[in-house]
């Protein structure tokens, strides 16, 4: 039987780990997963997972006359995917010391199993609406039919309804492992005050737990570049090799944007900060990009396609770029804007949202 084709807009299904308790752990040192597919007959089909030290894990076997069984062991409950080789098909899971069944019909596959599957599947019914939508958009911007900005503000506006409802979630389930990795997703998108103050109500094992270590840590980070705080100063080259200041930039609106040539949405998204730069540049509106490029051909090369004529800078260090790291930067595009005083004002305004932002400000 064919197993179901998950699509995510958006949705970064990071890789970390949950605390298991003694008992538990005593209970069930292994897994097994066991189901049909009979599309991939003698064919091979794999589990993949991440380690909380980042470490790609990847197990395979066949499936034969439509049967197949995998046996294996985690340290910790994990997120995983159950896919073909090419990914061609794939259906995400959380992988623990469990026995697992992938059962169903055609387009209604299922994984039952594990205690923190039990609880991805509960939270999936309180996003399943929205998904369903989004995939749909996602069939319609992979068509080319329709017109891709509104495709993308569409997606954007249910993004963020799929947000709220997840925190929704979070907030009854405070002591569920799924809480916790999907606040690590919410950090992209949901101011980090609010989500600290919900993080605060965690139960002790989730706090302790690998995916709550990583989640307070980068809460921690993200408190430090929040609406309402100060914009931490900066040096960085230019294209041209001159060091560039944040701080240089004060008594001006800046929009300090995070992108790269490869992303893109960034691109997707160039136009209207150049068209809000036009229109507001002279009415004291600043644009200061930092760029996850590591090649600078490629940066320039993006830079001058796109006629962005504001500062641009970057250490060519990819995702590793000191000021990404300094403002907890895991993905792109991502906004900062900046008022006269060094404050940060507003994040990640896009679209509409900025035009409307900065006519409110320099109107």
């Amino acid at each position: 039987m064919k197993f179901k084709i998950t699509v995510l807009i958006g949705f970064l299904f990071f890789v970390l780990a949950c605390h298991k308790t003694k008992k538990e752990s005593i209970e069930r040192t292994t897994y097994t997963m066991s189901g049909e597919i009979n599309k991939y007959e003698n064919s091979q089909i794999y589990i993949t997972y991440r380690t909380a030290d980042m470490k790609t894990i990847v197990d395979s076997t066949m499936v034969v006359e439509g049967t197949f069984e995998f046996h294996g062991s985690v340290p910790y409950p994990t997120t995983a995917t159950l896919h073909s080789k090419d990914y061609a098909t794939m259906l995400n899971f959380y992988l623990e010391n469990a026995n697992y069944k992938v059962d169903g019909e055609a387009r209604d596959v299922k994984i039952s199993g594990g205690k923190v599957q039990m609880q991805y599947q509960e939270y999936l019914e309180v996003v399943k609406e929205i998904d369903e939508k989004l995939s749909v958009l996602s069939a319609k911007y992979n068509s080319k039919e329709e017109s891709k900005d509104a495709l993308r503000e569409e997606s954007y506006v249910l993004m963020l309804e799929r947000g709220d409802k997840t925190l929704g979630y979070i907030k009854e389930h405070p002591d569920n492992f799924v809480s916790a990795f999907e606040m690590i997703t919410l950090t992209y998108m949901l101011p980090p005050k609010d989500l600290n103050e919900v993080y605060k109500g965690f139960s002790e094992e989730i706090k302790k737990s690998e995916v709550g270590k990583a989640l307070g840590n980068r809460l921690a980070v993200l408190m430090k570049s929040a609406v309402g705080t100060l914009a931490m100063d900066f040096t960085q080259n230019d294209v041209n090799g001159t060091p560039v200041k944040l701080s240089s930039y004060r008594e001006k609106y800046v929009l300090l944007d995070f992108w790269a040539s490869w992303c893109g949405p960034c691109r997707a998204e160039n136009p209207n900060v150049l068209a809000a730069y036009r229109q507001y540049h002279s009415k004291g509106f600043e644009v200061l990009s930092v760029s996850l490029d590591t090649k600078e051909t490629a940066w320039k090369k993006a830079i001058k396609e796109d006629g962005m004529p504001w500062t641009q800078v970057s250490d060519l260090k990819g995702r590793n770029n000191k000021v990404a790291l300094m403002y907890g930067i895991e993905a792109i595009p991502t906004t900062l804007l900046i008022n006269p005083q060094g404050e940060i004002i507003a994040r990640n305004l896009r679209g509409k949202e900025l035009h409307d932002k900065l006519f409110e400000l320099l109107k």
